[in-house]
């Protein structure tokens, strides 16, 4: 308890004492008279409900400024994954792609090398496996060991895995599976991989020519889906305030409206400036990645049921918001929970306050008389 609460709870005990008032009803209230209320220049407001007739039902309020990104999950980077010569380019940066469609091709004698090791492994395979076949065959007639079909089968195994291995590492050279099943002799083999896009969307960059030589890690092209786009906003410590996880958001003459997903708490060092984030589904007709834009925020419609009072009707204590509310000649305090601001009021998630008589001017001086400041608290005959 803070020396303040411990100072009023004493002395509003003792007057609750030889009064006979209970105490409970009288820490929390202040009772003024008319010259009092004057003095302390006093005005009262009622506390509204925040519905869809509130300021937020347009996207006119909160603008703030943001660049548009892609998400992470929304792109990909087409890498060599084997060294070798870029053959040809099938596509330019901001062609439309289909899922699997080729968009260059490379010539490397790496890859071949892989293949060439792939059906050496596959033939190896094969014996192993008709010698197994062969042995237990035998080993059913009594013609050889047991311990000899156990080394068979043994060798087998190895054969098998080392095909498995030689599988993995054509697909880590950019095989396909079905490439893979139809690479059975050696006239299969061939020196040239096309990369495809793995997802529908756009060619972002291509980031070779035909001709250019590469090895294994070299980015390539990047290829993104539009239909999910964010924009991280810039906003200042007082509109950070008005943000909320779920508020909607319009891009400037674009029919797609977003939400916010994210708000953030880290202020940047430099500019003072905190980062939120709007994804917008739908909306690569409008803008485009890295384009700068105004975006405009509304509070989202679950904010129907809250009500809103002057930010300039708070006060705070022990860690705690609260208000005065107007009760007959005096003023009571209510403690109160700040759901967001909203420019320059407060959304609260308190019940029963709706239509209440709120202080928004005179806060300070009230505090200070429920303090027990008197005099100091700036009300004038007071103490």
């Amino acid at each position: 308890m803070s020396r303040h609460t411990a100072f009023r709870s004493a002395a509003f005990l003792a007057t609750a004492l030889m009064t006979g008032t209970p105490w409970a009803a009288e820490v929390n209230r202040v009772q003024l008279e008319a010259g009092q209320r004057e003095a302390a220049g006093i005005r009262v407001e009622t506390v509204r409900a925040v519905g869809s007739d509130a300021p937020n039902a347009d996207l006119a309020g909160l603008k703030l400024p943001g660049r548009v990104v892609l998400p992470n999950a929304r792109q990909d980077v087409l890498l060599a994954n084997v060294a070798g010569r870029v053959e040809s380019v099938l596509l330019n940066a901001g062609d439309s792609v289909r899922a699997g469609q080729p968009v260059l091709r490379l010539h490397s004698g790496e890859l071949l090398g892989l293949q060439r090791a792939y059906l050496t492994a596959r033939a190896q395979a094969e014996v192993s496996a008709q010698r197994v076949t062969r042995d237990e065959s035998l080993h059913q007639d009594g013609v050889i060991a047991a311990a000899r079909l156990e080394a068979t089968r043994a060798d087998g195994v190895q054969a098998q895995a080392a095909l498995r291995e030689q599988r993995q590492l054509l697909r880590l050279g950019g095989m396909g599976d079905a490439a893979i099943d139809a690479l059975k002799a050696p006239e299969a083999m061939s020196p040239v991989l096309s990369l495809s896009a793995r997802r529908a969307g756009r060619v972002l960059s291509i980031d070779v020519r035909a001709g250019d030589r590469v090895e294994i890690g070299t980015p390539l092209a990047s290829v993104a889906s539009l239909d999910e786009l964010w924009v991280d906003l810039q906003a200042t410590r007082e509109q950070s305030r008005q943000l909320a996880v779920g508020d909607v958001a319009q891009l400037p003459g674009c029919d797609v409206r977003g939400i916010v997903i994210a708000a953030g708490v880290q202020l940047d060092p430099t500019s003072q400036t905190t980062t939120a984030r709007a994804r917008f589904l739908g909306a690569g007709h409008c803008v485009a990645p890295n384009q700068y834009v105004q975006v405009a925020i509304a509070a989202a419609k679950s904010a129907a049921g809250l009500v809103a009072v002057p930010a300039t009707s708070l006060l705070h204590y022990d860690g705690k918001d609260a208000v005065f509310i107007e009760d007959g000649a005096a003023f009571r305090l209510v403690d109160v929970k700040v759901d967001r601001y909203q420019g320059k009021q407060a959304w609260l998630r308190s019940e029963g306050l709706q239509g209440a008589k709120v202080v928004t001017t005179g806060v300070a001086a009230l505090k200070g008389r429920w303090q027990g400041l008197g005099v100091s608290a700036g009300i004038k005959g007071m103490d």
